[in-house]
């Protein structure tokens, strides 16, 4: 799209973490990552997407995530999809 128009945006690793009520404290304390270190992957996805596999999957497991809605959003989680599915065919 061009002149600058926006597109529904995912949920941030910070919108993530504060939908499951949890501080970066207490998301440190679950993962082993410092704090330090989870507020730079809040900040700067690019830093997120270098992150180890084993961090990526310390943060989901401790937001009851898949590592793949860290950067594709839950919207486009099986059951979501599921979901929209069934609805769509009650309504039919």
């Amino acid at each position: 799209m061009r002149g600058g128009g926006k597109i529904l945006s995912k949920a941030t690793l910070k919108e993530l973490r504060i939908a499951q009520k949890k501080t970066q404290k207490e998301l440190s304390a679950l993962t082993g990552i410092s704090v330090r270190t989870l507020a730079r992957y809040e900040k700067d996805v690019q830093k997120l997407r270098r992150a180890k596999y084993e961090k990526l999957r310390g943060i989901a497991e401790a937001l009851t995530i898949s590592v793949d809605d860290i950067f594709f959003g839950r919207r486009f989680g099986f059951y979501e999809i599921k979901s929209a599915c069934l609805l769509i065919a009650f309504l039919l």
